[in-house]
């Protein structure tokens, strides 16, 4: 009886055994089963658009898979997700285009309204003024639209190369602050103008009254260069003759009255001279250089006579090839021997 039972007790045991492995593989069978979840949202949604920086759009693609950036146009910016164009100026902001036009800034920023100031009046300071503008001739300080009348019942001025000053509206100045087409004279460069004072700008001529179009010394541009306005007529232009009556009309500042038989108008320079001139030295054991005349068209060597000379046949003066400031040949007025 006892081997009996023993022997059923396994056998219930064995069949256990197969059942829990039974169940174990179908619970394997179930989790094998079980999909995992698939995400279906997009990357981005149009909602997320957005200007990756000033110049560059973020914009969501249509099937919503990713960004993509785009530039913007070199006069656009980047403004809410949108290529806009870049405003030029702020909305009513006001400047004068010349002394006849002043210019006022559109809704928005992205263009400028030109007008034209009425008859006796002059744009100063974005506003039409009334007064006279820079250059015309004046009596007395009220007839200019910048309050100062050079020359004229306040001021006194001294003849310029022999030449009394016809009077002519300006206005005081610092390097770059006159207006459109007008030039700052630096009178530290050329004494004779008095002043730092606004002078319209020209180009080989001058038509305002008692003025003529020559090349003087400025320092708008933060360093001493040459350009070409309208001043008093007895002024000397650089590169011409010049003689003791007329040594401080000179634009450049000094007649070179030692170098050839006639004098030059000239100035000492470091690089940049007026048109038609070259930065060299002329005297001989000085380190200074002076703007010269230059020969022809400079080119070394060339077969030509001296500006400076007028057809004279002065046999102090030659073309000679020499050095520039920056180290260049150039064929220019020099002293024969």
């Amino acid at each position: 009886m006892t081997d009996d039972v023993i022997g059923q007790d396994i056998e219930v045991d064995a069949n256990s055994e197969g059942d829990a492995s039974q169940d174990a593989q179908a619970e394997d069978t179930r989790v094998e089963d079980v999909q995992p979840e698939i995400d279906t949202a997009p990357f981005c949604r149009p909602s997320d658009n957005a200007c990756a920086d000033e110049n560059t759009t973020r914009i969501c693609a249509p099937d919503g898979s990713e960004f993509v950036e785009t530039a913007c146009a070199e006069d656009e910016e980047c403004v809410s997700a949108a290529c806009v164009t870049r405003p030029i100026c702020d909305a009513g902001e006001k400047k004068c285009y010349d002394a006849s036009n002043l210019m006022t800034c559109r809704p928005g920023g992205t263009a400028w309204r030109t007008e034209t100031c009425d008859d006796g009046t002059t744009c100063v300071a974005g506003a039409c003024v009334s007064g006279a503008p820079n250059g015309a001739v004046c009596a007395e300080n009220s007839d200019c639209a910048n309050a100062l009348c050079r020359c004229g019942a306040e001021e006194s001025c001294s003849p310029i190369g022999g030449e009394a000053v016809t009077p002519y509206c300006s206005a005081g100045c610092t390097p770059g602050s006159c207006g459109s087409g007008e030039v700052c004279a630096s009178a530290q460069d050329f004494p004779a103008l008095g002043q730092d004072h606004c002078v319209p700008a020209c180009n080989q001529t001058c038509a305002l009254d008692g003025m003529t179009c020559a090349s003087i010394p400025t320092r708008d541009s933060g360093s001493l260069t040459f350009e070409q306005a309208c001043v008093p007529e007895g002024v000397v232009n650089i590169g011409l003759e010049c003689s003791a009556a007329t040594a401080s009309a000179c634009a450049g500042g000094t007649c070179l009255d030692d170098v050839f038989e006639v004098g030059l108008c000239t100035s000492t320079c470091t690089g940049d001279c007026p048109d038609g001139t070259a930065c060299v030295q002329l005297k001989s054991g000085d380190s200074a250089y002076y703007c010269s005349p230059i020969c022809g068209d400079g080119t070394p060597g060339a077969s030509t006579t001296c500006p400076l000379d007028g057809g004279r046949n002065l046999w102090s003066i030659t073309c000679k090839t020499k050095s520039d400031f920056n180290g260049l040949p150039i064929q220019v007025c020099a002293k024969s021997s």
